[in-house]
């Protein structure tokens, strides 16, 4: 257990600059690579986190700058997992964010080469030369996973389908998340921190409705 006393704390999302919300958007109109991308991501992770030891912080992240979503994009790097398109997207203060989910469409699993592990190797690249600061890779919680697999009629269904037993799915995606926290360990990741915002739900009736 660290004894470092740190008198602040960041949830690791930061708002994406301009550049890297424009060319995300032309990645998807296909009018730039994926290479391209990478390079505009790459770019901008470096710069926050020089503003981020700039400013004396000594736990740094990447923005979470390679996600479409803070939480999906985990969630599609399991095998078993597929990225889908719902009929609606969130709901959130009145808007409507774009309509993607994750639904089951085999046995869970760990595929190597997760997209955050290769996240976190850059990041991680970034501050090797500096030993008084650490590398946070921030993941969605498990539960936020078995959440998205009933966040709809649609949802709910399939995985039901793959997974009558419901004791089943908690197990699978156990076991992807300890090879997930494992590899991004060996990979030389000493911060963790699990984004989780599942306990809303938990007193929403219209939630409960579909998940019963």
């Amino acid at each position: 257990m660290t004894k470092d006393v740190l008198h602040y704390d960041t949830v690791g999302s930061f708002l994406r600059p301009e550049k890297l919300k424009q060319a995300r958007q032309d990645f998807l109109e296909n009018k730039i690579s994926r290479e391209k991308l990478k390079f505009v991501e790459d770019e901008a992770i470096a710069d926050l986190v020089e503003k981020e030891k700039q400013l004396g912080l000594k736990v740094v992240t990447d923005g979470e700058f390679r996600r479409s979503y803070w939480h999906l994009d985990t969630f599609w790097g399991f095998g078993g997992i597929e990225h889908t398109i719902p009929e609606h997207g969130y709901f959130f203060h009145g808007e409507e964010t774009r309509a993607d989910s994750a639904t089951v469409s085999g046995k869970i699993h760990y595929v190597e080469n997760h997209p955050d592990v290769q996240a976190f190797s850059y990041l991680k690249e970034l501050i090797k030369d500096d030993d008084d600061v650490t590398a946070r890779q921030s993941i969605p919680a498990p539960a936020q996973l078995y959440v998205e697999l009933f966040r709809d009629e649609r949802n709910k269904k399939i995985t039901n389908e793959f997974y009558p037993d419901h004791q089943e799915l908690v197990a699978d995606i156990s076991k992807a998340y300890r090879e997930l926290i494992l590899d991004l360990y060996n990979h030389g990741c000493r911060d963790i921190k699990l984004d989780d915002c599942t306990w809303g739900v938990i007193v929403d009736d219209d939630f409960w409705n579909v998940f019963s």
